[in-house]
């Protein structure tokens, strides 16, 4: 009540008592509402602020502030910054440079390439900022013409010698593909950073020379940071060199480097595609006791919330993200790894212990069970996600179809394939229709999975030629089998490798032993060969590998000896099918 009287009977007091303050206070360093700003999470947020900005006014400076503002927090559309952007009568190099950087880590990074050109077009000499955040869309955008272009504007405008900018160029023409032009650029610098080696490295692993990649890190004569271990162990698993991925891990460990959260994910992923469970194990152990974080729920800022309330929640707010997006990689990353293990029920465990889940996580989960022969599972954990907000994607739906076909759901299988088009708008790809034909075969049902090979409105890649070959194969339907073999030899798919060997056997299977011979000739002449068999175990913390007549391994004697006992007990016979092995 005192107050009232002190500004007045009607609201106009406090409106311009509020007003004096605020711009009294714009010319303190920092402004409190620069604070706000700062930790704005959410575009209803920042509507608020711009909406106070503009009732009662502020410093010209407050405008680009606000438009840094608006892209951290709508950093996807963009729609709130393009409107800020336009009322700018006279951008400058500052005001390009913010939406500049938005549009190149967006959606929408083609939008970056445009606005450069009409910022060259108003006279606004680029500066540093500017082309760090224009190569970096020409490499998102894979546009080696414009980074080409983008090279000759940073030569022309001294930036020559600029080592973060030549970075940038580096990593674009790893992107996309020029990697001699990128190894040439590196060379030429006059001065390199950690960053530099760590994009070259990077580059290399990316376009599969992780030789090259591993000799550039082992000859790094600056100190490797946490970005230089990763990037050459997840090269090593881009390119399925799993196991080294795992000794670069382990020399990591030996020399006190701590692990982060990419380390972690990229680990678990080699542990999935050895079967290394109890490395992924351990990793689990890790990330609980170093990434614990604890579950805060929260509710979005509240419209009489202000002042240092205000500020505390956003900042709140910001902080519980980015540990939801950490607790969501390393969750999906668990789950892949348990289920690719061999251990389902441990994977579930982690999924349903995952406060937010997204569709890799769904999605994930469901392949898991799939893989398993738990369709049924499978199929219940679908229609939970379908009750959330959590929208299914074309992924989702292989790993349904994939559920449906390992568990000889036929009925369910055809009416999820349908579902996608009618409830989701999800146009089938062939991996679609490639689970629908290995679900008809594994159930037997092979004249209908011809018919739906045969009518598909886009060309059966070679899995589904191979599951269709497969499937006659195995019901013993080598009339059906030569047909399709026949179609495959007209259409010259013939050459991929295990296409190969099940054709000849197939036609070997039906009598036609010249077709096989001349398959078995077309195999040796193209140098196609069969890949040896291939089986791994973990014993004692250790992955050993065996490949079909290796006699590399330091047990191979005792090894081969035990199969040979096996098979007495098995009381192997002779008179197998000659197609036993293939």
């Amino acid at each position: 009540m005192a107050m009232m009287m002190m500004m007045g009977s009607s609201p106009c007091g406090f409106e311009n008592v509020t007003r004096q303050r605020f711009q009294a206070a714009a010319h303190v360093r920092p402004p409190p509402l620069l604070h706000l700003l700062r930790r704005c999470s959410s575009p209803e947020d920042l509507s608020r602020i711009h909406a106070l900005v503009v009732k009662i006014g502020g410093p010209p400076h407050l405008t680009s502030h606000l438009l840094k503002a608006a892209v951290e927090v709508e950093s996807a559309t963009l729609r709130l910054p393009s409107s800020l952007f336009a009322r700018i009568s006279r951008p400058d190099i500052s005001a390009f440079n913010v939406m500049v950087r938005g549009y190149a880590q967006s959606e929408s990074p083609l939008e970056a390439l445009l606005l450069y050109s009409t910022m060259l077009e108003t006279s606004v000499v680029p500066d540093r900022h500017t082309f760090l955040f224009i190569i970096k869309a020409c490499g998102r955008l894979n546009l080696l013409q414009e980074a080409m272009a983008v090279h000759g504007h940073v030569v022309k405008a001294g930036f020559s010698c600029d080592v973060f900018v030549l970075t940038a160029l580096i990593h674009a023409y790893a992107i996309v593909g020029r990697l001699e032009s990128a190894r040439q650029l590196f060379d030429q610098m006059p001065e390199r950073d950690v960053v530099s080696w760590n994009a070259l490295i990077s580059g290399y692993c990316r376009g599969g020379r992780v030789g090259d990649a591993r000799k550039l890190f082992d000859e790094m004569p600056v100190q490797k940071t946490l970005a230089s271990w990763n990037a050459i162990i997840a090269g090593y698993v881009q390119n399925e060199l799993y196991r080294k991925a795992l000794m670069v891990l382990n020399d990591m460990q030996c020399k006190k480097v701590k692990m982060d959260v990419v380390t972690v994910i990229s680990a678990l992923s080699a542990c999935a595609s050895l079967g290394a469970l109890t490395i992924g194990e351990w990793l689990h152990k890790y990330v609980a006791r170093i990434f614990k974080c604890h579950v805060i729920s929260w509710n979005p800022v509240s419209g009489q919330l202000i002042g240092e309330e205000l500020q505390e929640r956003m900042s709140r707010a910001k902080t519980l993200t980015e540990g939801h997006d950490k607790r969501l990689a390393l969750g999906n990353a668990l789950i892949s790894m348990y289920s690719k293990c061999g251990h389902i029920n441990k994977a579930l465990l982690v999924f349903e212990a995952m406060p937010v889940k997204n569709v890799i996580s769904w999605t994930s989960i469901i392949d898991g069970c799939a893989l398993h022969g738990e369709g049924r599972r499978a199929l219940n954990l679908f229609n939970r996600m379908k009750k959330t907000v959590v929208i299914p994607n074309a992924v989702t739906y292989v790993a349904v179809l994939r559920a449906c076909s390992h568990s000889g759901l036929v009925n369910e299988g055809m009416l999820y394939f349908d579902e996608m088009l009618t409830e989701y708008g999800i146009e089938p790809q062939v991996e679609h229709y490639g689970c629908m034909v290995d679900l008809f075969c594994r159930a037997g049902m092979l004249d209908a999975a011809y018919e739906f090979t045969m009518s598909m409105p886009v060309q059966p890649d070679v899995v589904t030629w191979r599951n269709l070959l497969c499937g006659c194969r195995t019901h013993g339907d080598h009339q059906l089998g030569r047909i399709v073999a026949d179609h495959i030899m007209q259409r010259g798919l013939q050459e991929e490798e295990g296409l190969c060997v099940l054709i000849s056997s197939i036609y070997a299977a039906g009598g036609r032993w010249e077709d096989a011979a001349y398959v078995r000739k077309k195999m040796k002449r193209c140098g196609i060969r069969k890949t040896p068999g291939c089986s791994s175990i973990e014993v004692d913390n250790m992955v050993h590998e065996f490949v079909k007549g290796d006699k590399s391994h330091p047990k191979t004697r005792e090894i081969y000896d035990m199969i040979a006992d096996m098979m007495k007990n098995l009381r192997y016979s002779e008179n197998c099918s000659p197609n036993f092995f293939d």
